[in-house]
């Protein structure tokens, strides 16, 4: 149901998970109070002005909902792209926690938990290496984390 605006004023503004974001404190003409979480940016509404959209209560009071556009939410093209570094670097990761996964439980069985620090030490290191391309070959045994990765004074066991 529309609402008609007595007065508003922006009250609140931050930075939201994509983009700066303002919250505009809306008096309407029946004497509603509520808020408005929209883009900084946005024209506060006029007195007198008619919105489409309407009021809900929410955990935080009363909200209200503007009509949703074509492009608003979902994936309907358009909107934010990731950067392709960014996922490449979101892959690496995800491809070193799988390897630590698998290293992790291979180790478990046959030796029990206690050998698994350097193995998660070496992923780290090479988290933080060239993107994309490992800095060095992966260690396929214990005894080769140990001997190629780690100073022998640093050994934990």
């Amino acid at each position: 149901m529309p609402i008609t605006v007595n007065e508003a004023g922006v009250t609140k503004t931050g930075l939201g998970q994509r983009q700066d974001m303002q919250e505009i404190t809306i008096r309407t003409t029946e004497g509603v109070e509520c808020t408005w979480f929209c883009k900084q940016g946005t024209p506060v509404p006029t007195p007198g002005e008619v919105l489409p959209g309407n009021v809900e209560d929410s955990q935080y009071g009363k909200k209200y909902k503007a009509p949703r556009t074509g492009n608003s939410g979902g994936n309907s093209g358009g909107g934010f792209k990731n950067d392709p570094e960014r996922e490449k670097k979101i892959v690496r990761q995800h491809s070193q926690e799988m390897a630590i996964r698998y290293v992790a439980a291979a180790d478990i069985m046959l030796n029990g938990i206690g050998n698994l620090a350097p193995i998660i030490d070496w992923f780290e290191k090479d988290a933080f290496g060239v993107s994309g391309e490992p800095t060095q070959a992966p260690p396929t045994t214990l005894d080769d984390v140990v001997t190629t990765t780690l100073p022998q004074d640093s050994i934990p066991f």
